[in-house]
């Protein structure tokens, strides 16, 4: 799950520190928000495909999120629903509520399809959903958490209490934030990275595997852009172009050659520096990741038991990266790792899609494929999890 970054779900630039609305001005247009490009010209809706915790929250084609304000410009997916940024900062979410996930005061059921806005922070840059728990970082770098906390997720030092309504993290300065199943990860303002949450297989990468509700310091990161999390491993891009993987690891998931998970990070062999990381969802079976190359290649390396590899097979997995086997004179842009299924999207806003089990692909098909096919158009962002998937599009 890559963290959404104002201008993504990319999550590569930095934001400033420079404050309010002048800093959210300056982020979107970094990322290109401010000068749309022509698949940008209509204004753009968000859309949920895959499959949620009950046979209502099903969808096979892209289904139109209700009660958004025009102007999304960032999309995050959740296990169990999805998080959104509109031009003025402020979040807004939907999904299930049982734990306080929406962040509206309450833990009562909502319509699924329908959102409500994100009571506390605004002018936000970059957001992050696990499960049942939600995160956002705003201009200033203030770190706000709501939702699920019983095993410290929310890094507020304490654990076993569900918090309805977002409140801020004390004394954290960061930029960018990334929610895996039941840990968090925290791009901090001097570049290194933090974790909080459940640990049992080292996904928190601060050397052990110890449960932790307070926000502890992940090694061997000192200039990193982008952070993004797995359900159980957790990835991170420097800003050399390397990409450094932790935690769960039975399906090659962490790129480092071997199926042995690790408490700490290491380096994943590359075949040139990257520009763009994203870990897919590998909850409950399966885990894989991609990332795109500053040479316009994209790679992947993890489970391909549903052609999630992009390779043209659905056998094996793959503990090094390898490129996509992309359709002649397509180039990807920005990418995203389900838990079976993988997604890019081009120049011209076309969706691209490979791997898929029963419906997640949205294209209506319970089958798979394991080379990417178009399946979308209009597309500007796209999220997934290892259940669910959300796009913003002007017409999918």
């Amino acid at each position: 799950m890559r963290n959404p970054v104002v201008g993504v779900f990319g999550s590569l630039v930095k934001p400033g520190r420079l404050k309010g609305a002048l800093a959210l001005s300056l982020a979107l247009a970094l990322l290109g928000i401010l000068s749309p490009t022509a698949a940008q010209a209509a204004t753009p809706g968000v859309y949920i495909w895959g499959h949620g915790p009950a046979k209502a929250q099903e969808f096979e084609f892209p289904t139109a999120i209700q009660g958004l304000p025009s102007g999304i410009v960032a999309v995050q997916a959740g296990n169990w629903g999805g998080m959104a940024i509109d031009s003025h900062g402020n979040v807004w979410d939907w999904g299930s509520n049982g734990d306080g996930e929406l962040g509206n005061g309450r833990a009562t059921k909502t319509s699924w399809l329908d959102a409500v806005e994100v009571k506390g922070p605004t002018h936000v840059v970059s957001i992050g959903e696990g499960n049942s728990f939600a995160a956002a970082v705003d201009s200033h770098g203030g770190l706000w958490v709501w939702g699920n906390d019983n095993f410290g997720e929310l890094c507020l030092n304490k654990r076993g209490r569900n918090v309805t309504r977002p409140v801020k993290v004390p004394g954290v300065d960061a930029t960018a934030v990334s929610g895996g199943g039941y840990h968090l990860l925290v791009l901090l303002a001097n570049g290194t990275v933090g974790s909080c949450g459940i640990n049992q297989f080292g996904q928190l990468g601060d050397g052990n595997f110890r449960v932790t509700a307070k926000l502890v310091a992940v090694k061997n990161l000192t200039h990193v852009t982008a952070v993004s999390s797995g359900d159980l491993f957790s990835s991170a891009l420097e800003a050399d172009g390397s990409i450094w993987t932790w935690g769960y690891n039975p399906y090659g998931q962490l790129g480092n050659g071997t199926t042995t998970n690790e408490d700490v990070p290491q380096k994943v062999a590359l075949p040139g520096p990257a520009s763009e990381v994203y870990a897919g969802g590998d909850f409950p079976d399966d885990g894989h990741m991609m990332a795109l190359l500053s040479n316009g290649t994209t790679v992947a390396w993890g489970d391909n038991a549903w052609g999630q590899q992009g390779v043209g097979t659905t056998t094996g997995i793959y503990t090094t990266a390898h490129p996509v086997k992309m359709p002649a004179g397509v180039t990807f842009t920005t990418v995203a790792a389900g838990g079976v299924d993988s997604y890019g999207i081009d120049q011209a806003g076309d969706l691209w899609a490979w791997g898929g089990r029963s419906g997640e692909l949205g294209n209506g098909l319970d089958s798979h494929v394991s080379l990417p096919e178009k399946v979308g158009k209009g597309f500007t962002a796209i999220s997934a999890t290892a259940t669910e998937t959300v796009g913003l599009s002007t017409g999918p």
